[in-house]
């Protein structure tokens, strides 16, 4: 579970916050609407805060206090508040703060929860770096770490299929250009013979050129391109962007997944009771006429019984399929597993019977 720490004294934002975040699997928030309180939180046992987000101003701690504290205690912290002061924002970021955002519309909202549950995410993510430069590819490197990437090295387009080779798990590449051997370009066009857009998002960047570079990249089959210099804020941008579309690919991939294995299992399920039905029907039509009346009408309320729990297996589809293209979650209850067991033998009995076959279960009755 990752924490995140909320020190907030506005009553609206905090309930604004706790509603964008009440049904997210894997984040608990805990807030503080006081530096004191802020301190208590920090200084409690527990698990370590994955994130901060700080309002500048508290009533006791009017100056910046709070984001101090949250960074003194090596928390990434995003700054939010309703006072811009360009002097103010450029010294919190020169001390480390991922992002400072501005309480002045619905829109700064939407992009604190999407930057929040970015940075989260970006704790098991692997990002690539290539660049001749060890300056730029240290900055680089370093500014992708501040936002919680895994982050690996490449000084060449060389080293670095390598080191892709030796990383599976690397989900961004941003390449520099101009490089001795294999250029940018070129290292795009290697690493999209074995990993397609799906898989890794590139991202090009270069001092030289300009529109006509970008578009170069991009038909080489980058994502994106960034000239040099870009502040940090652009670059975390195109790579937030990048990355939420690798999201996107990877929960489509999990969904056609799951529903490929669904309806594999629904064409067994829907025609696995045809058996005992048919085999029944079979039985009651080539023996009624010897068959006792009683028996005989056992084994056809048998097969009405067999029949109406098929009809409502197909209900039951027929509605978890309507939920799902109306997006609203189905309902979901438990089952005793010795229950269906035994129903189902209930049903195959017959079947069974006439052909000299004996159904037993061991299922534990509370199962």
């Amino acid at each position: 579970m990752d924490r995140v720490l909320v020190i907030e004294d506005s009553s609206f934002f905090l309930n604004v916050i706790k509603t964008n975040f009440a049904d997210e699997i894997g984040i608990e928030l805990t807030t503080a609407t006081t530096l004191a309180d802020a301190k208590r939180q920090l200084e409690s046992d527990g698990t370590p805060f994955a994130l901060a987000l700080v309002d500048l101003h508290l009533p006791d701690a009017k100056n910046g206090e709070a984001v101090d504290l949250a960074l003194a205690h090596e928390i990434p912290s995003i700054v939010f508040t309703s006072n811009f002061d360009v002097d103010i924002r450029e010294r919190y970021l020169d001390k480390g703060i991922l992002d400072f955002v501005l309480k002045d519309n619905p829109s700064s909202l939407e992009y604190l929860m999407k930057l929040i549950r970015r940075v989260i995410r970006n704790r098991t993510l692997t990002a690539l770096i290539v660049d001749d430069s060890t300056v730029a590819r240290r900055l680089c490197a370093d500014f992708l770490r501040r936002y919680q990437l895994n982050v690996v090295e490449a000084k060449s387009g060389e080293e670095a299929l390598e080191v892709l080779a030796d990383h599976p798990e690397v989900r961004l590449v941003i390449t520099d250009h101009e490089m001795p051997g294999i250029s940018g370009f070129d290292l795009v066009t290697k690493i999209r013979r074995t990993h397609g857009l799906d898989k890794v998002a590139i991202i090009g960047v270069s001092a030289a050129g300009g529109a006509l570079l970008s578009a170069k990249f991009l038909k080489h089959g980058a994502n994106d391109f960034l000239a040099k210099p870009y502040l940090p804020e652009e670059l975390f941008t195109r790579v937030a962007l990048n990355l939420d579309m690798l999201d996107s690919l990877d929960a489509l991939a999990s969904e056609s997944a799951i529903k490929t294995r669904f309806f594999s299992i629904l064409s067994h399920d829907l025609r696995s009771p045809f058996t005992p039905i048919l085999g029944m029907a079979e039985i009651l039509a080539s023996t009624i006429d010897k068959m006792p009346t009683d028996k005989a009408r056992e084994m056809a309320e048998d097969i009405r019984s067999a029949a109406e729990k098929q009809l409502g297996l197909v209900d039951a589809l027929l509605e978890w399929a309507g939920s799902h293209i109306r997006g609203k979650p189905s309902d979901q209850s438990e089952s005793v597993v010795a229950d269906v067991v035994n129903e189902v033998i209930g049903h195959m009995t017959p079947s069974a019977d006439a052909k000299t076959v004996k159904l037993d279960s061991t299922v534990d009755s509370k199962a």
